[in-house]
């Protein structure tokens, strides 16, 4: 209906023009894209953009259970991680690998994306390595 309008409104107006935009082709829209899928907290940690516009649409079905959070932890550089429940509303993360306070934040907004609602983050550890957060 609405496309009837804008092709009689705007002659030259094409659909297929937006569509490189929301496949993440055009590198100038990525941050607004982003945050229009309520991602845009993670942009500074992001290794990858391209693999974040591929999996987005199975990250948002499935957003606040475990398979959104191991996918939101991948996109920060950690691709094994692994969720201790603790109860029903805390969980501990074992990233898979060493991490530096840098990656804390990045960790720590990866699941903030991602947990379900009510839960919480209490710590981050691997191996040797702990923080309570």
């Amino acid at each position: 209906m609405i496309e009837k309008h804008f092709k009689f409104v705007y002659p030259s107006y094409s659909p297929e023009l937006i569509i490189p935009v929301r496949n993440g082709r055009n590198s100038r829209f990525h941050e607004a894209l982003l945050w229009e899928f309520s991602l845009g907290d993670l942009e500074q940690y992001i290794v990858d953009l391209e693999v974040i516009f591929k999996d987005i649409a199975k990250f948002l079905k499935y957003r606040g259970t475990l398979f959104s959070m191991k996918l939101a932890m991948t996109w920060v550089g950690f691709p094994a991680p692994e969720f201790i429940r603790l109860s029903r509303t805390s969980y501990e993360v074992n990233p898979g690998k060493k991490f530096n306070s840098l990656q804390i934040s990045a960790i720590q907004s990866a699941c903030r994306q991602s947990a379900p609602a009510a839960a919480t983050l209490k710590r981050i550890f691997h191996n040797d390595q702990s923080v309570s957060v």
